[in-house]
């Protein structure tokens, strides 16, 4: 295809996103799209590539070739090749074109499926705000809110039983320290007594 006829097609933004998709891994570039602007002209970088909103096929390869290009580093004072970087956009431009009904009939397919998959999840949230709307519906979730207060409840009150096994843990902790206190001050006094009584003996004597 020469340049004149591939200047005349051109694409839209998601046919233009689709078929550098489909040229960046034919061809194994590192680069990113951007899509902005309207002017007709691009831009080719290290990373990044640059086309404006709806471009042709011409200025699409142009941009691709120049990413080609920048694959294989030049040695050190050889200049730019414009009639090697022609050859390879003649070539990019002959693949798009000659894959461009079958990308776009791909691309449709897609679109139109991920419609489908819309229409078919509005549907489905319409129905289920229908049923829920409806008698039905309300009982259905009177009943789960039911289940799930009753869940609560017997969470809560497995909890309190918990929280009653430690607190008479705790109580039986409590007197058995006391009882060893007063057994402990108990003894205390018994042992004063007695060396109360020694005193009082060898006073005596």
């Amino acid at each position: 295809m020469n340049e004149a006829a591939a200047d005349q097609i051109f694409l839209s933004d998601d046919e233009t996103r689709y078929i550098f998709d489909k040229l960046k891994s034919r061809y194994g570039l590192r680069q990113t799209l951007r899509v902005r602007g309207r002017l007709q002209y691009g831009a080719c970088g290290d990373w990044v590539i640059r086309l404006p909103h709806n471009p042709s096929i011409g200025l699409t390869a142009h941009e691709i070739a120049h990413a080609i290009l920048l694959k294989k580093p030049r040695r050190k004072g050889q200049h730019y090749h414009t009639k090697r970087h022609g050859n390879i956009t003649s070539r990019v431009a002959a693949v798009i074109s000659s894959h461009l009904d079958e990308w776009r009939n791909h691309l449709k397919q897609r679109v139109l499926a991920d419609q489908a998959r819309f229409q078919r999840k509005i549907k489905r949230e319409e129905e289920g705000k229908a049923y829920r709307n409806s008698p039905e519906g309300k009982l259905e979730h009177l009943r789960k809110l039911e289940k799930k207060a009753t869940t609560r409840l017997k969470r809560a009150e497995t909890h309190l039983k918990k929280i009653q096994r430690r607190i008479k843990l705790m109580e039986r902790r409590v007197q058995r320290a006391k009882q060893t206190l007063s057994e402990i001050q108990l003894q205390a006094n018994r042992q004063d007594e007695r060396l109360e009584k020694r005193e009082t003996k060898i006073q005596r004597v």
